[in-house]
């Protein structure tokens, strides 16, 4: 199992001129008050074959880790991992391909809150 990066697609694509983005300030609060914050890092995917023991057919099991940060009040306490799997039957396409479809088929968030 070899995990890869895992870059997701902007949501949309800009029709008109770029707006400049607002002042994060729900972030900001959170790290006034002292509040433990989770920050996304990145993401890796890999992929390896699955056969569960009553069945006769192999699945593809995609692995998701996102790669967290606890922080608070600016420093960062610990590093954390968070694992999400996708059990498919398509073998065409990347592992990245059917973690993308997944969650739109799915309608799943795609970020971390903060």
């Amino acid at each position: 199992m070899a995990w890869q990066p895992l870059v997701r697609p902007p949501q949309y694509e800009v029709q008109t001129v770029p707006r400049t983005k607002p002042e994060r300030v729900k972030e900001k609060i959170v790290r006034q008050r002292g509040f433990e914050n989770i920050v996304l890092q990145g993401e890796d995917v890999a992929e390896m074959p699955y056969r569960p023991t009553a069945c006769r057919k192999t699945y593809r099991l995609v692995v998701v880790r996102k790669n967290l940060s606890v922080e608070q009040c600016k420093a960062v306490l610990f590093a954390d991992y968070r694992y999400f799997f996708y059990l498919a039957n398509d073998w065409d396409g990347t592992p990245a391909e059917v973690v993308l479809d997944a969650n739109q088929r799915c309608n799943q968030k795609t970020s971390m809150p903060n």
